[in-house]
């Protein structure tokens, strides 16, 4: 019997950037495309969600690692 996972799918990823950043190109072509959303913060970080959030818990990774999770 195999190990039963924690979550299905990503259905979100926000990148949080710091105020003064300007984007290049790249980025905010995949930001207008929606591939990713952003908002505005105190310093780099990554949310993704996955499974819509379900059951409503968060798991935040700083200072460690720039990340959020939300599933």
């Amino acid at each position: 019997m195999g190990a039963r996972a924690l979550a299905e799918r990503i259905t979100d990823i926000q990148l949080i950037r710091p105020k003064e950043y300007q984007p290049v190109a790249a980025f905010s072509y995949l930001e207008t495309t929606r591939i990713f959303k952003t908002t505005e913060g105190k310093e780099w970080a990554i949310e993704i969600t996955f499974d819509g959030g379900r059951k409503a818990q968060t798991k935040d990774f700083r200072p460690d690692l720039p990340l959020i999770t939300h599933y």
